[in-house]
């Protein structure tokens, strides 16, 4: 049997596990993972954990596996409350967690929940705590962009690229946004050096979205000149969604 303590720890390591198998699209086996870190995440708080990392870990893992939104909300302001009351009495800093990160999982969980103004203001708090957090960044850039503020998205997006220009999935929500604007000629460039960057691994929907802009660029070519749209949010905008 596991130590609270110990099982939180594991939990952590299952967690990242997870998400590297997901970024690799071996879905069915992050799964698993997911599955793995839910278990022993929840026997650690049972068993009394009090440490700010396993809440976290349970709000994460909670919102992979769409668990409901409002617990998982719970579990990341008792990670945030906690992590706070160590930091004010003088506690392990080898057992404090990154506040952005937290604010980062409550926000998505929000979003979710369809609590965007809520969402916003935890990006806004995460970001306070770390300006340069690429994460806040690129989820902050999605949700103005999912709003219809294209504008402020794409400011959040720049800003993520200054820290990661090789990231395919920010170079992707790019494309997207472009594309939203009517951009597609740019979009389909974006889409394209994404999933050069991914090599051998293609992610399906990028490759579903080039092929989807191509052919309206394709309907373009195929429209007398005063029919084609400029520059703004297109028509007819495909239903992928940001990575």
């Amino acid at each position: 049997n596991y130590q609270p303590k110990t099982r939180a720890y594991l939990a952590q390591c299952l967690l990242t596990i997870a998400y590297k198998l997901q970024k690799n699209n071996q879905w069915d086996l992050a799964q698993e993972y997911f599955g793995k870190t839910l278990y022993q995440s929840d026997a650690s708080i049972n068993q009394g954990c009090d440490l700010p990392l396993i809440f976290h870990v349970r709000c994460a893992v909670g919102h992979e596996l769409k668990l409901p939104g409002a617990e998982n909300l719970e579990y990341c302001d008792i990670a945030i409350r906690l992590n706070d009351e160590r930091k004010a009495n003088g506690g392990d800093p080898n057992e404090f967690i990154l506040t952005e990160n937290t604010h980062n999982a409550a926000a998505l969980v929000l979003r979710n929940l369809n609590r965007f103004d809520e969402a916003a203001e935890r990006y806004r708090l995460g970001l306070i705590a770390n300006p340069d957090c690429f994460e806040l960044l690129v989820n902050a850039g999605g949700l103005y962009g999912d709003l219809g503020y294209h504008d402020e998205a794409m400011q959040y997006y720049s800003r993520a690229l200054q820290m990661s220009p090789d990231s395919p999935e920010l170079i992707t929500n790019i494309g997207w946004l472009l594309e939203l604007k009517g951009h597609l000629q740019p979009a389909r460039q974006h889409y394209i050096k994404a999933l050069e960057l991914l090599g051998d691994y293609p992610h399906p929907q990028i490759v579903n979205n080039l092929k989807n802009v191509e052919v309206r660029i394709e309907q373009q070519h195929n429209m007398p000149i005063d029919e084609v749209e400029g520059p703004g949010l297109g028509g007819d905008v495909s239903g992928q969604d940001e990575l």
